[in-house]
């Protein structure tokens, strides 16, 4: 009896995913966190204090010719409003400079936006602590984009660390926070909670709606629904 051709295809061998060289060190802002909780930060982490800003170690990763990374040692402090609002400004100067409109490039004015962010939270490792490089147009020329985008991750975790409000919610505070919305047709109830808490939030609002509209008589009642303004 003749054999039967094997028409399976081969399996493929799974994809290895690239290694980050550029991403977060392992578990760093967990540790941070645990710190936070111990009031350890200035022997585990060396946290400095200056001029009433909280400095963080970190280091700019700068790809070498033979394929490894440099680091250049740096301190981050986090940006408060009034930095916020001259980065903006900056950035839409920038933007006016090179004859781009902001509205119409928004894609690009937050590249700006974030570079000019930088330039005024990276800083020196050492006393006094200046800017790192004060000048946002200098920094993307300085430094490639993805180990800006790296330094930039390292921040915005940072920033929900030093977040005062509280990041972890029980199922029941969440319900309670989705029937809060809803009874005040807007997201107000979520300022009172940090970023990990809105996502948490958000993230469970869209699956409890996932699993409504499996339901027959949830789809009816979305033909009477208004939209909230």
């Amino acid at each position: 009896m003749p054999r039967q051709r094997n028409t399976a295809k081969p399996k493929k061998p799974p994809i290895q995913q690239e290694r980050a060289d550029f991403a977060l060190p392992s578990n760093v802002y967990d540790h941070i966190s645990k710190a936070l909780k111990t009031n350890t930060w200035g022997d585990e982490i060396e946290v400095l204090e200056h001029n009433d800003y909280l400095l963080f170690p970190a280091a700019i990763l700068k790809r070498k010719t033979d394929g490894s990374f440099e680091e250049e040692k740096c301190r981050l402090r986090v940006p408060r409003e009034h930095e916020m609002r001259k980065a903006r400004g900056q950035a839409r100067e920038i933007m006016t400079e090179d004859g781009l409109d902001w509205k119409e490039d928004a894609d690009l004015f937050t590249n700006i936006e974030t570079w000019c962010i930088l330039s005024q939270s990276i800083r020196s490792y050492t006393e006094p602590f200046e800017p790192f490089d004060p000048d946002p147009r200098s920094l993307e020329k300085r430094y490639d984009k993805h180990s800006l985008m790296a330094i930039w991750a390292k921040l915005d975790a940072l920033t929900r660390i030093v977040d005062p409000r509280p990041d972890d919610l029980s199922t029941g505070e969440i319900i309670g926070l989705i029937v809060a919305i809803a009874r005040e047709e807007n997201t107000g109830p979520l300022a009172d909670y940090g970023s990990p808490a809105q996502s948490s939030c958000i993230v469970t609002m869209a699956r409890l709606c996932a699993i409504s509209l499996g339901s027959k008589s949830f789809l009816e009642r979305l033909k009477g629904f208004r939209v909230a303004q």
